[in-house]
């Protein structure tokens, strides 16, 4: 995973230079506009889109960036979610798999590498999806759906993820069990568990110490 936080530093800061170059020369056009042009429309299409691969390039170079020793930081567990729904969020509107996302707008501090801990929280995203587009290519008359929430007590932040689908949705979640982004968790005083009950939900519950927010 650290080999692909590099990979993906790379190629966000080769593409970062042109797409810049890009969104002026956009806004320039734009700026130049008297608001009856036909193409007007396909132009304000194109800064989307290129402000969209602006935002992608901005999450790849956070996630790239690693630490000597993760145990030694803070992020805020609030941002690091956002962040992995972002860089999956692209893969997940192509399909038919819903996600709905309960997440304050509060900071959530945690200990742990901002990058180490998205790409736990990436995985684990990447790997509900694939499992759910494979029971889609099965039976496409599924109607798989994703719940996402974060929330907090007096000692932890807890992070949850429930999907579910057919019978044999169940368990699914266990794919993340022994996973590299586990252990990152673990390693950083985090609980994993795994539940499913009879309707096929299946849920991955991560709980990860609270930090006191002092400015």
């Amino acid at each position: 995973m650290a080999e692909l936080g590099t990979i993906g530093g790379s190629i966000a800061h080769e593409l970062n230079n042109p797409l810049a170059g890009i969104i002026t020369f956009i806004q320039l056009i734009k700026n130049d506009l008297k608001g009856d042009e036909a193409y007007k429309e396909d132009i304000l299409e194109m800064e989307r889109a290129a402000l969209k691969c602006k935002t992608i390039i901005e999450n790849l170079l956070s996630f790239s960036r690693q630490s000597p020793d993760s145990k030694l930081e803070k992020s805020d567990f609030v941002a690091v979610v956002k962040q992995a729904l972002q860089i999956v969020e692209l893969q997940w509107k192509s399909s038919a798999i819903k996600i709905a996302a309960n997440i304050p707008q509060e900071k959530y501090l945690v200990p742990g590498a901002f990058g180490l801990l998205a790409q736990s929280i990436m995985t684990l995203l990447q790997m509900t999806f694939e499992t759910l587009a494979q029971q889609l290519a099965k039976d496409s008359t599924t109607n798989p759906n994703v719940k996402i929430l974060v929330t907090k007590d007096a000692e932890t932040i807890v992070f949850k993820l429930t999907s579910d689908g057919d019978p044999e949705a169940r368990g699914l979640t266990q794919i993340f069990r022994q996973t590299i982004a586990e252990q990152i968790l673990t390693d950083l005083g985090g609980t994993v568990e795994f539940m499913t009950d009879p309707n096929a939900e299946s849920t991955v519950k991560i709980s990860l110490p609270r930090l006191n927010f002092r400015s």
